[in-house]
């Protein structure tokens, strides 16, 4: 049982530690770019963060079925907008990155002259 327990309290410091450090790093850089994408990242980051801390500090034992429904339902529903997001978010940053290497594939100067033969 301690076993458990230990991994639970680990889940819940890796869960919100790497949503934290994710969100030292991605509100930066939507500063530096305006990239909506990294707002969708940070949203879900923060989404992760109450859902894993409210999931790991409301007790569902004594409540009453309507309280538990709402409960689960809210953490589930939480979760759910937290991969949609992220996802999201993940697609629209490298579909962006994507689309300027394209860009800078295709410029005049990285075309390949022809030689000439003689």
């Amino acid at each position: 049982m301690a076993w458990l327990r230990f991994l639970n309290q680990l889940s819940l410091v890796i869960s919100v530690g790497t949503d934290v450090l994710i969100l030292f790093y991605v509100y930066p850089a939507f500063q530096r770019t305006r990239n909506k994408a990294f707002v969708l990242i940070a949203i879900a980051c923060v989404l992760g963060i109450i859902d894993t801390v409210y999931d790991h500090i409301v007790v569902t034992t004594g409540m009453s079925n309507s309280d538990y429904i709402f409960a689960r339902t809210f953490r589930r529903f939480t979760y759910f907008a937290n991969v949609v997001l992220s996802t999201t978010g993940t697609i629209m940053l490298v579909q962006s990155y994507l689309s300027k290497g394209a860009r800078v594939k295709d410029s005049p100067n990285d075309q390949e002259t022809p030689t000439s033969s003689l």
